[in-house]
């Protein structure tokens, strides 16, 4: 059984998959903003 995600590897996840939607292929980013407590702003 895989371990679960540390916080890092679900938020470094989702902004990879926010990437994804990018019109423009060159230039794919994503970002996700977290507070302390691990909550997207």
């Amino acid at each position: 059984m895989k371990s679960p995600l540390s916080w890092e590897e679900y938020f470094m996840t989702l902004a990879i998959v926010a990437s994804l939607k990018s019109k423009d292929q060159s230039t794919q980013v994503g970002a996700v903003i977290v507070d302390n407590h691990t909550r997207k702003v």
